[in-house]
């Protein structure tokens, strides 16, 4: 068997990596940063990732896959 170059990392690196990522991703979030999507409601809009969206709640993802409206106009109007 041949051997290989690659090296698995161990464990503690890879949640390393991944807090390091999460830690990213909520700052990106908190300067809205790169958002592409908006949620509408009551007169206030929350700027959002539609890959976040897609990734964390099949109501979206659903909403998104679709081809509906909210999908091609980057934004969608709900009631409270």
């Amino acid at each position: 068997m041949a051997s290989t170059n690659k090296e698995i990392k161990p464990l503690t690196t890879q949640l390393q990596y991944s807090d390091k990522i999460f830690a990213k991703m909520l700052d990106l979030l908190n300067d809205e940063k790169f958002t592409d999507f908006e949620i509408k409601s009551n007169g206030k809009v929350i700027k959002c990732h539609r890959n976040v969206l897609y990734a964390t709640c099949d109501y979206f993802a659903k909403m998104l896959d679709s081809g509906l409206e909210e999908s091609d106009n980057n934004e969608v109007e709900m009631d409270a």
